[in-house]
């Protein structure tokens, strides 16, 4: 029912009476349908079922004229007389609806097929198909030397209607499955190292959560600043403030293991270095501090440990072991920018042996 209204409504009002035709078969199906559903009225359904059959027997090998006038009739006979049965009339005349427009769609489709028919009849045929080119081709018994159809027979033969294979010319620089795969694992390693060294763990909100935070029995405070020689000083750049620890612990493997104990532990040694910069009148907030490392020229055990940023800040270094990086975040590493404070904390790798 719903498709009905919607085709109904898409032709804005053409072919009405055919849909509305539609509608009306359909709802009496469903009509039907449900009161043969109905399991608590079975007897009423039942009654109702036979006093249709009978209705539509009265139908049956009418045209649709002789229904129109039948309807006409019972009209009048419901408008006229008060001695019938009005609702038996009415059954009927509702009955007698339905099956009009059954003639009426019925008359339709039959003229749809015969529109079909004539259109097939008046339709040209196809053009014939090309030959086939073994049907062109002649035997070789015969062509002889005076038919025209030999010089095309011996290109033929000869293969001259096939076209030429044109060199590929390939490039130089094809790469191999196996070391495409290996270049993809490198830039998956590097994108891996670089998200590694950008990634924050913890937030320092001012200088006082950082104190906090830093609090270890085993940390120290470092507050050396590293001047390089080549330096030039600058009267409109200052140094940032900052609150910088060394962490200090004991490196226990096989050889310490053997040597010492819990009671007699080994001398601590530097494991990482925790740095925080204060830049609260930085100029370009979006510009986050940099940091890089250098050698030390005159220490080849250190390195320097430089932290840009930008105006009104100099940049500031220090002095710290030369050793490698543990870039793990969940081994304590942590490079941050926030609210106003730059973190720099890492740890040494631990020493295998």
């Amino acid at each position: 029912m719903e498709d009905i209204r919607v085709y109904q409504k898409l032709e804005g009002g053409k072919n009405d009476d055919f849909w509305e035709d539609s509608k009306l078969i359909v709802t009496e199906i469903i009509k039907t349908k449900t009161e043969q559903a109905d399991s608590e009225s079975h007897f009423k359904v039942s009654k109702v079922e036979d006093l249709t059959e009978d209705i539509l027997k009265i139908f049956l090998n009418k045209t649709y004229e002789e229904l129109a006038n039948l309807k006409s009739t019972i009209i009048t006979r419901i408008k006229g007389s008060h001695d019938i049965d009005v609702d038996y009339w009415n059954t009927v005349l509702k009955l007698l609806t339905v099956k009009m427009a059954e003639k009426r769609i019925h008359s339709i489709c039959e003229e749809l097929i015969a529109y079909r028919e004539k259109v097939k009849l008046t339709t040209p045929p196809s053009p014939p198909t090309a030959p086939v080119i073994e049907d062109i081709i002649p035997e070789p018994s015969t062509v002889t030397e005076d038919n025209p159809l030999k010089e095309f027979y011996d290109a033929y033969q000869e293969g001259g209607y096939s076209p030429i294979l044109a060199p590929v010319n390939r490039p130089a620089n094809i790469i191999t499955p196996e070391e495409d795969s290996r270049l993809l694992i490198l830039q998956r390693e590097f994108i891996h190292d670089i998200r590694e060294k950008e990634r924050t763990v913890l937030k320092s909100k001012n200088l006082k959560t950082a104190r906090k935070q830093m609090y270890d029995d085993h940390d120290e405070e470092f507050s050396e600043v590293y001047a390089p020689p080549d330096k030039k000083t600058s009267t409109d750049l200052k140094l940032p403030r900052f609150y910088n620890k060394i962490h200090t612990g004991y490196e226990w493997h096989k050889l310490t293991t053997n040597q010492y104990d819990a009671e007699n532990p080994p001398p601590k040694i530097i494991t990482g270095y925790k740095f925080n910069i204060f830049y609260p009148d930085l100029q370009e907030k979006v510009r986050r501090p940099q940091y890089s490392v250098a050698e030390c020229k005159e220490d080849p055990e250190s390195s320097i440990l430089t932290i840009s940023s930008g105006p009104p800040y100099d940049n500031i270094s220090f002095k710290i072991l030369n050793k490698e990086w543990n870039f793990n975040s969940r081994e304590g590493f942590t490079c941050q920018f926030a609210k106003n404070t730059f973190q720099l904390w890492f740890y040494f790798k631990k020493t295998i042996l």
